[in-house]
């Protein structure tokens, strides 16, 4: 079940806009604790952000605004706590659609559900997360954060064995 709704999460997240999609998706395996996936923006090399799938069989809420599913606070958390963007997608399995929430901040509680109002399968919502990402990006290399390292060779001449 969790394999269908995360190959149905990189289905919807590459969905093309002309000739490409905005976003290449890149599954990290069982074994990452925290996110199931690295999404990297098409012609914007660097910038990226995490997503944690779950999959599910539950249906909706009576309003049908929200999808139920099971989402442990620590594992949300230490998503929350990347000093990336960072968003959890919740797959209807049953009807293969997806959809997306942003996760940040301090969480109090894990989630049992999750709104059903942004759908990556949507040309719209698509351009608008491309955009969120690409604006945080932006800003993180405004302030240049990080700007040395000990095992760079930039500005260091390069020693030979003679």
């Amino acid at each position: 079940l969790g394999s269908r709704g995360e190959m149905l999460f990189a289905l919807a997240i590459s969905k093309l806009h002309g000739e490409r999609p905005l976003f290449r998706p890149a599954f990290l395996g069982d074994k990452w604790p925290t996110a199931d996936f690295i999404v990297e923006l098409v012609d914007e090399g660097g910038m990226f952000f995490l997503v944690q799938v779950k999959t599910s069989t539950r249906g909706y809420t009576k309003s049908q605004n929200r999808l139920f599913l099971s989402a442990e606070r620590d594992k949300l958390q230490a998503l929350a706590d990347a000093p990336v963007p960072t968003y959890l997608v919740g797959v209807d399995e049953p009807n293969e659609r997806v959809y997306l929430t942003a996760i940040h901040g301090i969480l109090a509680a894990g989630r049992s559900s999750i709104s059903v109002r942004h759908s990556p399968q949507e040309h719209a919502v698509r351009e608008r997360l491309y955009d969120e990402v690409k604006e945080f990006w932006r800003a993180v290399q405004t302030h240049r954060p990080w700007t040395a390292s000990q095992f760079s060779e930039v500005d260091r001449e390069l020693e030979t064995d003679e």
